[in-house]
């Protein structure tokens, strides 16, 4: 038994090449169901064909992002600037949207719907195995990543997206004044943070625990044959790390929140 992936709400472990295997059999799947679908005319195939084809190069991303670059500070600092660059390019025609407010709003849009795309790709991870599809391990990393999704993505990028507006030009320029810098590298330090908890939760049980020889270990990225006092230190250190990473972020929302006068007026 470990300490690792399976137990705590972070990142999965993803095998090499996954998104090789995923690209090809999620395109296999969408050109079988739509030829099913013209075969038959049955409308009920519809929603299967349009999820499928909407989401599989976007979750294929992820996987091939996760692979290579894995989790921690460097993932964190590109996934933040690839959202605000994508709340950017969606506003770069509507130079009145600015302020805290609106782009609480629009920042969490955009984090939710990166969120959408990320879990979907976990899914298929969950999902794919050597002996088939896993319906279980899907399931469970749906409901999960769903619990989470509010403290996360969407939080995160609500947050730069306030900044960011905020400091924008009334002829719609955006300008990267030094809180807004200082806003993308908070939320990417958090974002780093929570990914990187799996690793710090195992760190710390290690130092608690184990002796310098055992402490070689943790470079494998798990404990082997945890005690059952590992065990409660480990989920104790993950989760409560999370739930710090999530309570600082919310601090941080609604202080940015009450800073507008027209948020407090909304009945």
């Amino acid at each position: 038994m470990r300490c690792g992936p399976a137990s705590t709400p972070t990142a999965p472990d993803i095998r090499t090449g996954l998104w090789k295997h995923c690209l090809w059999g999620g395109i296999a799947l969408w050109l079988l169901t739509a030829i099913v679908t013209y075969a038959t005319k049955n409308t009920t195939l519809l929603p299967t064909l349009i999820l499928l084809g909407s989401f599989l190069i976007p979750a294929v991303f992820v996987l091939w992002a996760y692979e290579r670059h894995g989790s921690g500070l460097g993932v964190g600092l590109i996934e933040e600037a690839v959202k605000l660059l994508a709340l950017m390019y969606v506003l770069r025609r509507q130079p009145g949207i600015h302020g805290l407010r609106a782009g609480i709003v629009l920042g969490a849009s955009v984090g939710f719907g990166f969120a959408a795309f990320e879990s979907a790709g976990y899914a298929f991870n969950a999902a794919v195995t050597m002996e088939g599809i896993d319906l279980r391990a899907l399931l469970e990393t749906e409901i999960l990543r769903g619990a989470l999704a509010p403290f996360g993505h969407g939080l995160w990028t609500a947050i730069a997206g306030a900044v960011l507006l905020a400091y924008r030009r009334p002829d719609g320029r955006f300008r990267f004044a030094g809180p807004v810098v200082a806003t993308y590298l908070g939320v990417a330090l958090l974002h780093a943070l929570w990914d990187s908890m799996h690793g710090i939760a195992l760190w710390l049980v290690a130092m608690l625990t184990t002796s310098d020889l055992q402490r070689s270990l943790f470079a494998q990225g798990y404990i082997p044959e945890p005690t059952s006092a590992q065990q409660h230190l480990f989920t104790l250190f993950s989760v409560g790390g999370l739930v710090v990473i999530s309570l600082m972020a919310i601090t941080w929302a609604r202080s940015l929140a009450h800073r507008d006068p027209s948020w407090k007026r909304t009945p």
